[in-house]
């Protein structure tokens, strides 16, 4: 088992939230500057999907909503851990809990199901927080080798829940990159995939364990993306 991490990084500057509890869930707004994904200490990263950039909007729901983004790797690889870059406002709480799914392309949105289950040894840095929510980044592990071709298009879907009865107010960060332009969302883990932003998704692949790190290291290895 992995063994536990926690840095924490100050921040200081203004952020504005916008909030709305019905219809498609809202993005964060503000200007905290941009933090990267944490660099790999071991293991082989073989998609990394940028730097999350909350300077502007930086996220949308995942306990009451799976929100899905689309990628392709340059080379044919197993995928075995991914991490994620999240927030959390407004008096939520989150169960702990990772469900994750890699869909084949549907036509421009999530298709048919190629691989899915729970996230296991879930390691969580804190980011810092400002002006209601707290941001964090999760490792995790896939718990199986999932084959991915090179030069196809998938899509990774999140949901940070047990369910979709309640909403936690825990969002997905977005990416500085732009690599299909826009990502989707799923309201109560049924239904039709929804284009809900022309953002895509802070999150990295990996084919093994990343080295787990103690926490002053860990530490600055993500300072080195602080603006």
């Amino acid at each position: 088992m992995r063994a536990s991490i926690l840095a924490i990084l100050a921040l200081s500057l203004a952020t504005s939230l916008q909030a709305a509890e019905t219809s498609s869930p809202p993005e964060k707004t503000g200007s905290l500057g941009n933090q990267g994904n944490p660099a790999s200490t071991g293991g082989n990263v073989i998609y990394d999907n940028g730097n999350t950039d909350i300077n502007t909007d930086s996220g949308n729901e995942m306990t009451a909503w799976v929100q899905a983004d689309d990628f392709q790797i340059a080379v044919t690889d197993n995928a075995t851990a991914a991490e994620a870059d999240w927030l959390i406002c407004c008096g939520g709480v989150w169960d702990g809990t990772i469900q994750w799914t890699i869909y084949l392309d549907g036509g421009g949105s999530p298709g048919a199901v190629l691989a899915s289950g729970d996230a296991l040894f879930i390691d969580t840095v804190s980011l810092g927080s400002a002006q209601g929510f707290d941001w964090f980044n999760s490792y995790f592990e896939l718990g199986q080798a999932v084959l991915l071709t090179a030069g196809q298009r998938y899509w990774l879907g999140l949901h940070f829940s047990t369910d979709c009865a309640t909403r936690d107010n825990v969002y997905w960060a977005y990416s500085q990159n732009q690599n299909f332009n826009f990502s989707t969302e799923q309201i109560g883990c049924a239904g039709g995939w929804v284009n809900v932003a022309p953002e895509d998704r802070a999150f990295s692949l990996f084919t093994e364990e990343v080295t787990p790190v103690d926490s002053a290291t860990w530490g600055a290895i993500k300072s080195q993306y602080l603006e």
